[in-house]
């Protein structure tokens, strides 16, 4: 949440949920923007370690 803060992106729904493995959740968000802005996001998230995977649609 804070890589999405901290460069302004607009955060239109967010949810989270833990999944199977103890202590583990999973984050969703939605975020407005282009699809270079969703490029960009991405990106982002990828480099960050504890980020498994990232889905876009």
């Amino acid at each position: 949440m804070g890589k999405l803060r901290s460069h302004r992106y607009r955060v239109t729904d967010f949810h989270a949920y833990p999944v199977s493995e103890p202590g583990t959740w999973a984050a969703e968000y939605t975020v407005a923007g282009t699809t270079d802005d969703a490029r960009l996001l991405r990106g982002k998230l990828e480099r960050i370690p504890s980020v498994i995977e990232v889905h876009s649609r």
